[in-house]
């Protein structure tokens, strides 16, 4: 049963400047989480040249990574539910390795829709895979020194 918060239990209502600085934040730190996408988008297009974008794509390219990442999250997601449905518990290091390369192959594919040839878009899936694996000390140490579920907000 819910019960309703109390009226000095509620939060004011944000005026047009904290819902601003609320967006850019939220932003900035998906497109923190989409650098490595963008490291390989970069490192592509290093190697093969501007020419490789299709059209008309790079000047959105950053805005075009964080809707490659989140499609990609989504996709991972049910790939990796369907692996450990189809997969026994005990093949956990085999589910892991095939599910890594379907990821670099969803990540190719989703680099297709910026790149006009395959190679330059399997180049920067694998480029954004790396980059994506060098971050993982990033990510543990922001889970160790992130607040335990239920703690209050450090003042």
């Amino acid at each position: 049963m819910e019960t309703t918060p109390r009226p000095e239990e509620r939060l004011p209502p944000l005026n047009v400047g904290e819902k601003f600085l609320l967006g850019l934040w939220v932003f900035s730190n998906v497109a923190l989480v989409a650098a490595p996408l963008f490291g390989g988008y970069a490192g592509a297009c290093l190697i093969y040249g501007f020419d490789a974008v299709r059209p008309g794509v790079a000047p959105w390219a950053a805005l075009i990574m964080v809707g490659i990442l989140v499609a990609w999250l989504v996709i991972s997601h049910i790939v990796d539910l369907i692996l450990r449905r189809t997969m026994a518990q005990r093949h956990a290091v085999l589910r892991e390795a095939v599910s890594t390369l379907i990821g670099v192959v969803i990540l190719a594919a989703l680099y297709g829709i910026v790149f006009t040839e395959a190679v330059p878009a399997l180049v920067a899936a694998v480029f954004a895979s790396i980059l994506l694996l060098a971050c993982i000390p990033l990510v543990k140490l922001l889970e160790k020194r992130a607040p335990a579920e239920g703690a209050p907000p450090a003042t």
